[in-house]
């Protein structure tokens, strides 16, 4: 307590001294009668660490202060400060001022125009001594290049030497590293001419320094140059380089290099992107580092991206809208391929009758032996032996493969019965089956070793130009590539498919081999046939050997195998989330034809146990049918579609979001199954989770389109009631402007909309609940203002149907309700002349009602009864701020 009496005798002595002396004594605060330029000078004059940068920091309000005076002298003095504050000795200071000096910059140029000594202070600070202050100075740089504020004629001039001085090998190591990103930041900037004459020399150089540093940051920035250079430069002087540095002996510079692999793609032509780039791509995916293989996997789909041709596909796509059509060239192959497919199986009935006995008898075991097999193999095993009768095939079938030869998708053959001899579904889908003499039955064991003896002759002869694919170190059932011999063996008395006979060269290796559990590995050849293969395996099996021509077999042999779970465990814990995002993208490349190779993938994809996987395809359900076409849609998405609505909410959202442009590609029949289950929607895991009925209630306006009155009466319209008294003020917003969606949807049915008008004033207006009360006198609000009913029997049929029950609420008891009742007729219903004039039988009790508003007894009642017509309504607003999210 004595402190406190000192304290407060201190302070009345201090309030003894008279205001003069202490106006005049030290604790007069001298600043602040000083002017901003004043201040300024002191502040930077005062050589201070902390001072300076206070005035770095008050050099804009300055400016701003000068240019209400406009004096150009004091804008001057202003920009001497600023060069002279660069100069400071202090790091800290010159780092204030780079960060300062691009809005110092922009200001000036829009008032007097850009200072000269701008350029100077960056051009001089890309070479300061502080490592801090050279990276700002790239900041500040690139910030200048993007308001425009430094021509291109200065940039090669000045700017553009000292970065080529900063790159000189004799330079040290950290200007070598800060100019290879210079040099790829600038390049979108300084555009191909100058980027080719000026940074490309250098830029070839340091791709192979002696400095792991510099190599990692020109792989880093090497889809950046090759993104500004044209293609002919990229493919003489840079792809030499980029192929070094893939095979780089630094991780770290390999990874650079499989992150940009799409771009270099990109600026490269289709021969060389499928020539050179697919083995070099598949050489990164098999690297020895995790990290390397884990950008691999990650770049693979947009890699395959790339090799996209929409004169192959038949897919265009619209930048500007977002969709995706096909063309008409490729809707007719389409066609003809299902008029192919047909013809070849009718044929195979015919040519049974004329079939030399061997044949039908080994048609008839292929047929009958694997029951288990999927039955599309089965028919493609009968087309092979029915189709060697050329006279079987039809003159549909013929018309069928002239069109396809001349149109690329077979390869030409010098004469057109070799054409009919090679195709069929079989050979076109999968990878040539070798052919081999079989005896019609096959007895001894002796003819069994013959056999094997010829196909291990074959083997032995191939095995010099076979190209062998890496391994991954951890993984040892990524063996080599094996080349097998299909040898189909009829066993005597006994109808099944002969025994399928697979020579290996490492088979005592594969021999040696055990799992985890002791027992010895098996791949998916050691099965000796399909029947005894896993559901599973057999099913990566089939997909692997359908045959298509739009990308490397290799590349999508690695695409489809992101859903290994060995993958996740040894290379990316997240592998299969980044297959399931550029899945879409890689059945765009493919096109329809193919999608074979991709659905067992994707189904797999849809079942994995990661809810962050099903949920990227769940936002990509919609895209991907647009791709796929309504058929493909109906058969193999729809089942997943329906599996995606029972799961997480969190996968859920993802459907809900593109309901209405999913449903708009299914059949009507198919479309309106969908109709009794939009109240699933409304149940969710969470509560709390009100933007999931925001996206319900804005998908359902969409859906409106979709459907016939009667259906929209049936399903949409309980979901809109339920909606419509949300505790939420965003989703009654939005549930407002589709209840008046539904009206314009019921409006030619005169039952159904009188019966909708009825649920509305009994649901809402006569609710006992005063939000359901609260919400009639809102949405009739919306009515009048967002649905613009303006004509006369518009507003003939409101003043009928809602006018009454709206009038009603003015002698509610709750205060909120009469509130909204107030606002909806100021705002909405006295500014219609219909609604006062005596065409209204209801004008009386307008005027009643809305001067009583006006004479209440809550203030706030009162307040929006007297407010003007011409403010902005609450929930319009709103409504308007929910249409932006």
């Amino acid at each position: 307590m004595a402190d406190v009496i000192l304290s407060q005798d201190d302070v009345d002595d201090i309030g003894d001294i008279g205001e003069e002396e202490l106006t005049s004594s030290e604790y007069a605060p001298t600043e602040e009668v000083l002017s901003p330029l004043e201040t300024l000078q002191h502040l930077a004059s005062n050589g201070n660490v902390f001072d300076s940068q206070t005035a770095v920091h008050a050099i804009l309000d300055t400016l701003r202060a000068v240019q209400s005076s406009e004096s150009h002298d004091e804008y001057t003095e202003v920009i001497d400060i600023f060069y002279k504050l660069s100069s400071d000795s202090e790091p800290l200071v010159r780092v204030e001022l780079m960060d300062a000096l691009p809005h110092v910059a922009r200001f000036c140029d829009e008032t007097w125009g850009m200072p000269r000594c701008i350029l100077p202070i960056v051009v001089q600070y890309l070479h300061d001594a502080n490592s801090q202050v050279r990276k700002t100075c790239h900041q500040s740089l690139l910030l200048l290049l993007e308001y425009e504020l430094i021509s291109k004629s200065e940039l090669e001039n000045e700017v553009c030497p000292v970065i080529v001085q900063l790159a000189n090998p004799e330079n040290v190591d950290e200007f070598r590293t800060e100019a290879a990103t210079l040099i790829g930041r600038l390049a979108s900037f300084a555009g191909r001419e100058l980027t080719e004459n000026v940074f490309l020399p250098e830029f070839t150089r340091m791709c192979t320094d002696a400095l792991f540093h510099v190599r990692k940051v020109c792989a880093t920035n090497f889809g950046e140059i090759t993104s500004v250079i044209s293609r002919e430069s990229t493919e003489e002087y840079l792809l030499q380089k980029f192929y070094y540095l893939c095979e780089d002996g630094v991780w770290g510079v390999r990874k650079a290099c499989a992150e940009c692999f799409m771009q270099v793609s990109c600026a490269v032509s289709p021969a060389i992107r499928r020539r050179d780039l697919a083995p070099l791509f598949i050489s990164l995916i098999c690297d020895q580092s995790r990290w390397v293989r884990m950008a691999a996997f990650q770049a693979l789909g947009p890699f395959i991206s790339t090799f996209a041709d929409c004169n192959t596909t038949g897919l265009l796509y619209n930048e500007k809208t977002g969709e995706f059509s096909i063309s008409s060239q490729a809707h007719s192959k389409l066609q003809t391929l299902q008029t192919l497919n047909s013809t070849c199986s009718d044929s195979a009935s015919v040519s049974n009758a004329t079939t030399p006995p061997g044949e039908s008898k080994r048609s008839e075991n292929i047929q009958e032996a694997d029951d288990s097999t999927n039955e599309e193999v089965k028919n493609s095993i009968s087309s092979q032996v029915d189709l060697r009768d050329n006279s079987a095939i039809s003159s549909g079938a013929e018309t069928a493969l002239n069109f396809l030869d001349s149109s690329g998708e077979l390869s030409e053959n010098s004469s057109s019965s070799k054409a009919y001899e090679q195709f069929n579904a079989f050979n076109y889908w999968r990878t040539p089956l070798t052919e081999v003499e079989l005896d019609s039955v096959v007895e001894t064991t002796s003819v069994l070793n013959s056999h094997k003896e010829k196909a291990k002759s074959e083997e032995e002869e191939e095995e010099d130009h076979i190209t062998i694919d890496p391994i991954f170190d951890e993984d040892p059932s990524h063996g080599r590539k094996r080349y097998l011999q299909y040898l189909y063996l009829e066993n005597s008395g006994e109808d099944s498919l002969g025994t399928l006979i697979f020579n290996h060269s490492n088979d005592t290796k594969r021999d040696n081999m055990a799992g985890d559990d002791g027992a010895p590995l098996r791949y998916i050849d050691d099965y000796s046939d399909w029947s005894s293969m896993p559901d599973s395996q057999r099913d990566v099996k089939e997909e692997s050997t359908i045959h298509q021509e739009q990308i490397p077999q290799s590349l999508l042999e690695k695409f489809t195998s992101m859903t290994q779970v060995q993958l996740a465990q040894t290379v990316d814990t997240e592998i299969a989330k980044h297959c399931a995002y550029s899945l879409p993208a890689v059945a765009y490349t493919l096109g329809r034809g193919n999608w074979r190779c991709l659905k067992y993938t994707y189904e797999t994809l849809a079942s994995d146990m990661q809810w962050k996987v099903r949920r990227t395809l769940a936002f990509s359900i919609h895209d991907l049918a647009v791709i796929l076409g309504d058929e493909i849609t109906s058969v193999d998405l729809v089942p997943i579609f329906n599996g995606f609505l029972k799961d997480l909410d969190e996968v859920r959202v993802g459907v809900l979001k593109h309901l209405y442009d999913f449903l708009k590609l299914l059949p009507v029949p198919q479309r309106r199954e969908y109709l009794p289950r939009l109240k699933e929607f409304l149940s969710t895991d969470n509560i709390r989770n009100w933007r999931f009925r925001w996206e319900l209630a804005e998908q359902c306006i969409l859906l409106c389109e979709l459907f016939t009155a009667s259906e929209v009466s049936e399903h949409i319209v309980p979901v809109a009631m339920m909606l419509a008294v949300d505790k939420v003020a965003d989703v009654r917003c939005m549930t407002y402007k589709l209840l008046g969606v539904i009206l314009r949807s019921l409006r030619d049915e005169e039952r159904l909309l009188q019966g909708f008008v009825n649920d509305l004033i009994e649901g809402l207006a006569l609710s006992y609940r005063w939000t359901g009360r609260h919400a009639f006198a809102v949405l009739c609000q919306h009515l009048l203002q967002e649905d613009g009913l303006q004509d006369a029997a518009s507003l003939e049929r409101f003043a009928k149907d809602f006018l009454p029950s709206l009038l009603a609420l003015g002698s509610d008891s709750v205060p909120n309700i009469r509130l909204a009742l107030a606002r909806t007729l100021t705002q909405s219903v006295l500014p219609i002349d219909y609604m006062t004039s005596t065409q209204n039988p209801h004008c009386d009790d307008v005027l009643r009602i809305f001067q009583a508003l006006q004479a209440d007894k809550d203030s706030d009642v009162k307040y929006f009864a007297n407010l003007p017509s011409g403010a902005v309504p609450l929930c319009v607003s709103r409504v308007s701020a929910s249409e932006l999210v």
